[in-house]
This record gives C-alpha cells, structure tokens and sequence, in this order.
C-alpha cells in the first residue's frame, strides 16, 4: 500500500486536511471503495483510534469477566443435560470446569495484556489531548499541573468504566444466566486457552 500513514504532529484541523486527503488516495489505489477510504482516513488522523481501543479493552474485559464468572457459578448438573441433549457449547464447558486452573490463568493472562494494551496506546494519547485545555485554563492550579490533571482524569474515568462495564455488568449477567452464558463462552475460550497455552 506504499508508505504508512502518518499524521502529521500538530497543527490544526485545517492542516489536517492534505494528510486526509493524500490518505484516503492512497487507501483507494489500495483497492478500497472512496467512502470507506475517506472513513478510515478520518478515523486514523482523529482521537477516535485511542476511543475505539479503550472501547475493545473493556469488551474484551467484560467477555473474560462474564465467562469467567458465568463457568465458576454455573450449575455443573445442568451443564450435563445440556450436554446430553446435544449441547457442544456445555460439554465444552465442562471440559473447561475439569482443569479450572488452566482456565483461570488463560483469564489472568487475557486482562493483564488487555490492561497492558489500554495503558500504552488509549489512556496517555488522550491525556495528552486533554493537557492543552487544562493548560488554557484560568485556573492556576489547572493550568500549572495540566499534565498530572489530564492523566488522572483519563484514569480515573477509564477506570470507572472498567468497573461498569468490565465488572458488574457481566457479573450481574452471569449470576442471572450461569449455564446459558457458559455455554456460549466456552467454546470461545477454549480456543484462547488452546492460544494462550504456553503462558500458563
């Protein structure tokens, strides 16, 4: 696809607008259409690449949480009719239930590099969006630790969200749904389990 796109440091929206444009070229020489170019241009010269990527951390979050917590409180009897009845995704999740520490380690080490993840390239890219207001304030104190302000309020908000949305949410939905939602995680999982392998 030739050269990779780079955004260019700084500058307004307006000088922006020749790296959209050279981008989206190059993007439909590449062989895609003229609308999805000119999106994916858009996409990669904005903030939301660092918003789209916390969004996947948490999602993919929530899915070990909610798999996690779905297997451990899940009804193992239950389970078993499920399977006899022909069930693959709970006799999969009974293969899980019989070797638990594999299992509950492939979780540790599937959120540990999701958190790895959204601390490097989400929440200090928005930070560092944030500092230049703060900067601008008139408020001494805001203005003087823009920077130390900005991170904390990354942190504080993507923590917040983690905790909604990564935590209580898919637990509250496990402990409703155990074996249902077992079933339709453990196939999923098994699979990153089968990846994750020689981690854990």
């Amino acid at each position: 696809m030739g050269a990779a796109l780079k955004k260019p440091s700084g500058g307004s929206d307006s000088d922006a607008a020749p790296f959209l444009a050279d981008a989206g070229r190059e993007l439909v020489d590449a062989g895609l259409s003229t609308r999805s170019a000119e999106l994916v241009a858009r996409l990669y010269g904005t903030e939301y690449v660092e918003i789209l990527l916390i969004a996947a951390c948490l999602l993919v979050t929530a899915l070990f949480v909610l798999a996690e917590m779905a297997l451990v409180s899940s009804n193992r009897r239950r389970l078993a009719k499920m399977a006899e009845s022909g069930d693959k995704g709970a006799a999969k999740a009974l293969a899980l239930l019989a070797d638990p520490s594999r299992f509950l380690s492939t979780v540790q080490v599937g959120m540990t590099f999701r958190g790895i993840i959204a601390a490097i390239y989400g929440g200090p890219p928005l930070a560092r969006k944030i500092e230049p207001l703060l900067g601008a304030s008139r408020w001494d104190f805001l203005s003087e630790h823009s920077q130390v302000v900005s991170e904390g309020l990354v942190s504080f908000l993507i923590g917040t969200l983690t905790i909604i949305f990564a935590e209580i949410v898919p637990k509250r939905l496990a402990l409703v749904r155990s074996e249902a939602m077992a079933a339709a995680l453990a196939r999923p999982m098994a699979f990153v389990a089968a990846l994750s392998s020689p981690l854990v």
